[in-house]
This record gives structure tokens, C-alpha cells and sequence, in this order.
């Protein structure tokens, strides 16, 4: 039996509201823009991301059953492992 990793493509930082989304093309969280405006946030926060462990890198659904990526952007973490990202860091983060 083989197991599908679907990573998040969303993440907000619950601080200041940035908004980041991976870019595949880029291979990086980029962040996000919506009704043409950059959700960049504060410059200075120390981004606190939307992580926990709601988010099911399995299935893909955050707990309770919303469906991650692919529709309309929900909001992800990192797939639950904690570990804090910046935009220029990694998808792995």
C-alpha cells in the first residue's frame, strides 16, 4: 500500500495576516494577492503560521473535513511538524 504526502498550499500567519501560497513554477511560498492586493502582512513580525496539527498531509483535509488545495485556498500549515518557515525558505518547512 502506498501512502500520497499531499502538502499544504496555503499558510497565514496569525499575527499580522500575511498570507503565503506555494508556487510550484518557483518551488517557494510566495505571498499570496487577492481582490489585487499583497497580503504581505508586517515585515517585521516574527510569522507565527497557521500550523498545527489540523492539517492531514494523508488526506489532504484539515479536521472537520475541509478540503486543502486544489479549490478555493484554505487555510494550511506545514502539515503539522511545527516547524516554523519564511517566504524564501523551502515548501518543505
Amino acid at each position: 500500500m502506498s501512502v500520497e504526502i499531499i502538502p499544504p498550499s496555503r499558510r497565514t500567519c496569525e499575527r499580522c495576516g500575511r498570507i503565503d501560497v506555494w508556487d510550484d513554477d518557483a518551488e517557494n511560498w510566495v505571498i499570496a494577492e487577492e481582490d489585487g492586493q499583497r497580503r504581505v502582512g508586517n515585515r517585521h513580525c516574527i510569522h507565527e503560521w497557521d500550523i498545527n496539527g489540523r492539517y492531514n498531509p494523508i488526506d489532504g483535509q484539515m479536521e472537520g473535513g475541509a478540503a486543502a488545495g486544489g479549490g478555493a485556498p484554505t487555510e494550511t500549515g506545514d502539515g503539522g511538524d511545527g516547524v516554523e518557515a519564511d517566504a524564501d525558505e523551502g515548501h518543505d518547512a
